[in-house]
């Protein structure tokens, strides 16, 4: 009898741990879909009730786990693209929700976006992979070709300048369509999402709106989840490097089988700028 029952224990016991891995693998690296939301919810998204140093660890932790995942499991094209999406589309849950309801009083803040349009936006490689997948799949080959080679010629102005003397220059991003919008708007960088999360491109006009409460929530939250992801890939023995979008976005257009050779550690990003 005690052999019965503890052979049936540990029946249970597995099928509870397949389910669970399971439930982990999808979480990490399921495509988007019709039902994300739930399913970033169930990844541990949710709205925290956190604070300054607490929040930007709490991301940080989020991304880690997620970035862990990835570095045991074979690094295709996919798993690679998948990394991205999990993250970008669960910093943008939580950020919608403050921005939305306002992580106090449930007020609708709106950031004045207005003065970023031209700052120097540090990007991973990982996400400069995801904008260049995005606009060669979505976007005619002559509009990236057009965009590949503003981003070259931003990359060599932006080579020998500060983040202050960048901003002076006025460069203006490669991305922003003829309409204000972003080329690449649903794999935007972490920058922009938390530093400006209302904007449809980096040189959109939003309305006007005081540094609150939510805002700040918002720029913690990012910091948090880019500390991750850099410390993270650096970890797994990857590229973890900030690069100013401009050199790395070129990169990442002109460079063959680019997220292969960058998931199997190669560095493809090595000549681009690095910003802190």
């Amino acid at each position: 009898m005690f052999s019965v029952l503890s052979l049936s224990l540990l029946a249970i016991m597995t099928v509870v741990a397949g389910a669970a891995a399971l439930m982990f693998w999808d979480v990490a690296f399921h495509q988007p879909g019709a039902t994300d939301s739930r399913r970033t919810a169930q990844a541990g998204w949710g709205l925290p009730v956190l604070r300054g140093e607490e929040l930007r660890s709490w991301g940080k932790r989020m991304v880690d786990r997620l970035v862990s995942a990835y570095a045991r499991q074979p690094r295709t094209p996919d798993a690679t693209l998948a990394l991205a999406k999990n993250i970008s589309r669960g910093v943008s849950q939580v950020i919608d929700d403050v921005m939305t309801n306002g992580p106090a009083d449930n007020s609708r803040v709106i950031p004045d976006c207005t003065s970023r349009r031209h700052e120097m936006i540090g990007v991973t490689g990982l996400e400069a992979i995801a904008m260049a997948e995005e606009l060669w799949n979505h976007r005619e080959g002559a509009e990236v070709v057009d965009i590949r080679d503003r981003a070259i010629r931003n990359a060599l102005l932006a080579r020998p300048l500060t983040r202050d003397s960048y901003r002076s220059a006025k460069i203006t991003c490669p991305l922003l369509t003829d309409d204000g919008q972003c080329a690449t708007y649903s794999s935007r960088p972490i920058y922009c999402r938390s530093q400006c999360r209302e904007c449809s491109g980096a040189g959109c006009d939003c309305p006007a709106g005081d540094a609150t409460d939510a805002q700040e929530f918002a720029v913690t939250l990012g910091g948090g989840v880019l500390n991750g992801l850099t410390d993270g890939l650096a970890a797994a023995g990857m590229d973890g490097q900030v690069y100013e979008l401009n050199s790395a976005l070129a990169v990442a257009l002109d460079t063959p089988n680019i997220s292969t050779r960058w998931g199997l550690g190669e560095p493809v990003f090595a000549g681009c700028k690095q910003v802190e």
